[in-house]
């Protein structure tokens, strides 16, 4: 093992929590790394003191919680809305995607696809007939307004032509 690894051990080594394998293997290496030795030197000070009992009347300032609070940067851990829109619409192309694999799925078995493309055909066919319909309506007012404008055109020409001739 390298020093890091050791290293990330030195807790448990000093709690006696490594198995004796690990334990031994540890103290060879704590024989030639000072880092290492120091390391655990602190560890083991650090629980001395901790086990004293030195800090069981030690209070905490009661501004504590409120300068950590204060210190804290809310805009940093605002939460970001996700976008509906853009997650509605990957929803309705997979819902697209699932409805065309569930009509070949059921279609092809059954050996119709003739009949879905006949039906679809017809459907194409209904479609353009809706459409036209209203198209045509409107093209044959278009034409009865061109042919009422044309004689209107041809009175208005009578009249300036009878206009010139009477003066």
């Amino acid at each position: 093992m390298c020093c890091n690894e050791y290293r990330n051990n030195l807790h448990e080594y000093v709690s006696g929590k490594l198995s004796e394998l690990e334990s031994h293997a540890t103290a060879r290496h704590l024989k030639t790394c000072d880092k290492c030795r120091r390391e655990v030197e602190e560890i083991k000070g650090m629980k001395g003191f901790l086990k004293s009992g030195l800090l069981e009347n030690v209070m905490p300032p009661m501004d504590l919680k409120s300068g950590i609070m204060a210190s804290i940067n809310l805009k940093k851990y605002k939460v970001k809305y996700k976008n509906s829109l853009g997650e509605l619409a990957n929803w309705g192309m997979s819902l697209v995607a699932a409805g065309l694999i569930l009509l070949f799925v059921s279609v092809a078995p059954t050996g119709n696809i003739v009949q879905v493309q006949n039906d679809w055909d017809n459907t194409r066919e209904s479609i353009r007939e809706k459409i036209n319909q209203p198209l045509s309506s409107i093209n044959e007012r278009l034409d009865k307004f061109t042919n009422r404008i044309t004689q209107l055109d041809g009175i208005t020409g009578r009249m300036e032509r009878k206009k010139e001739g009477g003066n």
